[in-house]
């Protein structure tokens, strides 16, 4: 399987060069109804085995179990807070 980065990558900005691509964050904000924030973070995660959680800064390749992505979605009215009076 493709990792999270690659794939994240792939599928926004085409086939551009990814071989050395260690980490990927993309937020994209839209304004609905003219009253609403709609904020969608792509991002990609790496899985790391946790059977020795106590060890700090231990994330060595061969701990990593594999790669995905995450999506953080946040709706707000900011946006019709800071226009209208």
């Amino acid at each position: 399987m493709e990792d999270g980065n690659k794939t994240l990558f792939r599928n926004l900005f085409g086939n551009l060069p990814a071989d050395n691509l260690d980490d990927l964050l993309v937020k994209y904000t839209y304004v609905e109804d003219d009253k609403y924030y709609i904020n969608i973070t792509l991002q990609s995660i790496k899985v790391y085995d946790s059977s020795n959680s106590n060890e700090a800064g231990n994330y060595t390749d061969d701990r990593l179990k594999g790669h995905t992505i995450g999506i953080i979605l946040d709706v707000n009215d900011r946006y019709s807070f800071n226009r209208i009076e």
